[in-house]
């Protein structure tokens, strides 16, 4: 077990291909994303078209997806036999992280998410079709 901190991001920095854990929960774990960050290539079961667009992911792009045992080595074995094809996608990979899937990137999706108000300020319109912000009186 990595002790969390510079321990877990030095063993990261070592890993080559890092193979996921999150099978299949429907959706990806952040340590996918941690991984990638640190220039791994990822390998990572498929959890779907949907969860795939959401986050960025294109299969032998910028991650490897499988959804069986068969499928991993296939493609495993395609990448020992082309350091080429794993150094791009694990390039295209730590990119997306950089550029999509950062603790400020999220910070600011939120933000902007919750920027607008809450509800919409209510008018009422009179006999004459004219709009006007008042109360009425009891």
């Amino acid at each position: 077990m990595t002790k969390p901190g510079n321990d877990y991001l030095q063993t990261l920095n070592r890993i080559k291909y890092f193979v996921s854990a999150d099978i299949p929960f429907g959706e990806y774990m952040i340590k996918n994303f941690e991984a990638m960050a640190c220039g791994c290539t990822l390998f990572t079961w498929d959890q779907g078209k949907i969860e795939n667009d959401a986050v960025g992911f294109v299969d032998m792009h910028n991650v490897v997806l499988y959804k069986s045992m068969d499928e991993l080595i296939e493609k495993l074995t395609i990448l020992r036999n082309d350091d080429s094809l794993t150094k791009k996608i694990a390039l295209n990979g730590q990119v997306l992280v950089q550029h999509s899937h950062t603790w400020s990137h999220a910070a600011k999706t939120i933000t902007q998410l919750i920027e607008p108000p809450l509800r919409e300020k209510t008018c009422i319109k009179s006999l004459f079709g004219l709009k006007k912000n008042y109360k009425l009186k009891k």
